[in-house]
Formats: structure tokens, sequence, C-alpha cells
């Protein structure tokens, strides 16, 4: 899955919320916790898309 289609995923799964009155502390935390998660993989593969390209070109390349 190239990075691109990782974070559409994910924030198409995981999308940013507002809390409402009903909801549990526990529930705020726990949706807030998976968001800060997202927001850390899809800033990094926007700072390692290099990295990410690099690795993808090492596999590519025949061994001796």
């Amino acid at each position: 899955m190239q990075a691109n289609a990782m974070a559409v995923l994910l924030e198409e799964t995981f999308p940013p919320t507002n809390p409402i009155p009903d909801d549990s502390m526990e529930k705020i935390m726990y949706r807030s916790g998976q968001r800060s998660v997202v927001e850390w993989v899809i800033k990094y593969l926007e700072e390692n898309w290099w990295v990410l390209s690099l690795g993808l070109v090492a596999t590519l390349l025949p061994i001796n």
C-alpha cells in the first residue's frame, strides 16, 4: 500500500470528531488517542516520503 493510500484510509477510518455531552471521559480519551496516532502517522508519511521511496527502490534492486 502506498503512503498516500494509507493516509487516506486512516483519515476515513479515524476522522476527527468532536465529543458530545453524552460521551464518557473514557470514550473521549480513547478517540483522542486514536486520532493523535493517526495524525502522527500522517505527519511521518509526509515528512519521510523520501525514506519510504528509497526503501521501495532498494527492494527493486538486485542483490549480488
